[in-house]
């Protein structure tokens, strides 16, 4: 799971193409769906690029 640039949650596909019917079901419904930007304390873009780059195995 990581957050994209446009502030997206991705989901691995390991989630979304999961055998288990919960795991699959429950993870999907965030998959692509934007956060709610915090008023203070906003993200860091450069954290989130390196970890969607680094770790991210979609």
């Amino acid at each position: 799971m990581a957050i994209n640039n446009e502030f997206q949650i991705m989901i691995c596909s390991d989630f979304l193409k999961s055998k288990d019917s919960f795991v699959q079901s429950y993870f999907s419904a965030f998959h692509k769906k934007k956060i709610e930007m915090p008023i203070r304390f906003l993200p860091d873009i450069e954290l989130l690029q390196k970890h969607f780059a680094e770790k991210f195995m979609g």
